[in-house]
């Protein structure tokens, strides 16, 4: 065998490995073990807080968007199917308390698009961190103007036991 044929074999291999890397690469981009059609977006940078009594440890601000085909353009068009707000706290008060979770969302120019219809309460154990995303630290909007939502407040004000 040449120098020639042996090179060629060579470079072969190394097309073969980059295509399969570029494969795996394509294969694997944009996986969402939840939900495939879900796109999150900032975290704490679009949901602010309004508490004397948490503040946030971790908070999710998640855009979740369906694909479905449109027969005027012969072509699947994305769709907001609704905005979810999570957060977990870690309690400030130096006391246990009942916190009661309101969510106001907000469009860029700063007007006011939707309030929670009645707070959430979550009882919070004296310096307590919540450990993790649950439906009891989400709140969930679907309603009108989904495209218009830019920005999340969330409202901690102490409750009753």
């Amino acid at each position: 065998m040449s120098n020639k044929e042996g090179n060629n074999i060579k470079n072969k291999k190394l097309v073969i490995i980059g295509i399969i890397i570029i494969l795996v690469t394509i294969t694997l981009c944009g996986c969402n073990e939840n939900d495939p059609t879900a796109i999150k977006t900032g975290g704490k940078g679009k949901i602010l807080l309004k508490s004397d009594i948490v503040e946030l440890s971790e908070s999710d601000f998640e855009i979740i968007k369906i694909s479905e085909w449109d027969m005027d353009c012969a072509c699947e068009v994305e769709h907001i199917k609704r905005i979810d707000v999570s957060y977990l706290f870690h309690n400030l008060a130096g006391k246990d308390v009942a916190a009661e979770v309101t969510l106001e969302l907000y469009d860029k120019e700063g007007d006011i698009l939707w309030i929670s219809p009645s707070p959430k309460t979550i009882h919070l154990p004296e310096d307590y961190t919540e450990k993790g995303f649950t439906p009891a630290n989400t709140i969930s909007y679907d309603g009108s103007r989904l495209e218009s939502v830019y920005s999340a407040v969330l409202v901690v004000e102490e409750g009753v036991w």
